[in-house]
């Protein structure tokens, strides 16, 4: 359990002692919707597979909040800091125990 700047607890976010995060990645307006993020994440996670790549993204961001996630990343938690709500997404599905 990770606790983080303005309250609350984050569970099952970065299991791995490596895991790294991933993002803020702006994509220019012309170039959205050609495959452009999809292509950097892909090259990422050849680079990287054995890693756990974490996204926080904001849960009032409708472009990046949609499911599912274009990356095929789960969601597995959620945290308010200084009174945003945040999803975090995730390379590993199931949470560890403990």
């Amino acid at each position: 359990m990770h606790r983080r700047r303005g309250g609350g607890d984050v569970q099952g976010v970065a299991r791995q002692q490596d895991a790294y995060g991933y993002g803020p990645v702006c994509i220019d307006r012309a170039a959205r919707g050609q495959g452009v993020l999809e292509a950097l994440y892909r090259e990422l996670v050849a680079r990287r597979p054995d890693r756990e790549a974490v996204l926080f993204i904001r849960a009032d961001n409708p472009r990046c909040a949609a499911r599912p996630s274009p990356l095929g990343m789960r969601e597995v938690a959620g945290f308010v800091l200084d009174g945003g709500a945040f999803i975090v997404l995730s390379t590993r599905s199931v949470p560890s125990p403990g």
